[in-house]
């Protein structure tokens, strides 16, 4: 979390947030992550109060699955056949929701994904 409207202490870094709150609202979505009146910009020049990782994103999964039947040629020599499926369930996953509060429209709030939709891939090859 930065507050990168200020003046950094050291060059090429952004002063952490003060932390007067706890951070999470009540009733956590993706448009309402983190709550913003818990954090507030600290005096120029000064390090911010919030720690490093006192905030979680939302959690990710995703179920890849493979189905497949080998079969017997000649001696020695095989045909695979495989459906494999990328994110079966077509779950979505979201980044980390806007973390600067110099984005006072944006703050707290998640406004992507991170994986793709569901991907099937079908395989065939023959082994001699």
């Amino acid at each position: 979390m930065t507050a990168s409207s200020l003046q950094a202490p050291r060059a090429g870094a952004f002063p952490r947030p003060n932390r007067i709150g706890l951070g999470l609202p009540s009733n956590q979505t993706i448009d309402n992550w983190i709550n913003a009146a818990d954090f507030a910009s600290p005096a120029l020049g000064t390090f911010g109060t919030s720690g490093v990782g006192i905030l979680r994103g939302p959690n990710y999964g995703q179920l890849d699955m493979t189905i497949g039947k080998k079969f017997q040629t000649r001696e020695g020599q095989y045909l695979d056949l495989r459906a494999e499926f990328f994110n079966f369930t077509n779950t979505p996953n979201f980044t980390l929701p806007v973390r600067n509060l110099g984005d006072s429209a944006n703050f707290g709030k998640i406004t992507n994904t991170i994986n793709e939709s569901r991907r099937v891939e079908l395989v065939v090859k023959y082994f001699f």
